[in-house]
């Protein structure tokens, strides 16, 4: 690419779109919301450009997968969130493995020494 030549918009998102996939893959939300502007740039361009309906139908299939990774992701920090206040609420003990892969079971001691303000 000259100094002078400008990329196809759908390059572009096509790339943003990659990153996007692969920040939700590896939890890296900083990225992931650093990426908000520039997608919404890369957008406006887009809307402005021409761009062949089987290049957009990709972009388009691309996009709803992304959406769908987001979704399974808010799902899974919702789950992991309601779980952890669900323990802090019913004081049960936490059940999980040890490296030898057997069951081993956590509980909650409480506090004899009684505390003031």
């Amino acid at each position: 690419m000259t100094l002078f030549e400008t990329r196809d918009p759908s390059d572009s998102i096509e790339d943003l779109l990659e990153r996007e996939r692969q920040a939700v893959l590896s939890g890296n939300l900083d990225a992931l919301s650093r990426l908000i502007g520039e997608k919404r740039r890369m957008m406006k361009q887009l809307a402005r450009s021409r761009i062949p309906p089987e290049r957009l139908a990709g972009l388009r299939a691309a996009a709803r997968r992304n959406q769908a990774l987001l979704s399974a992701s808010a799902r899974g920090i919702r789950s992991a969130a309601e779980h952890i206040a669900s323990l802090k609420r019913e004081k049960q003990p936490l059940r999980t493995y040890d490296s030898a892969g057997e069951s081993v079971e956590y509980r909650q001691h409480r506090s004899t020494v009684e505390k003031r303000a």
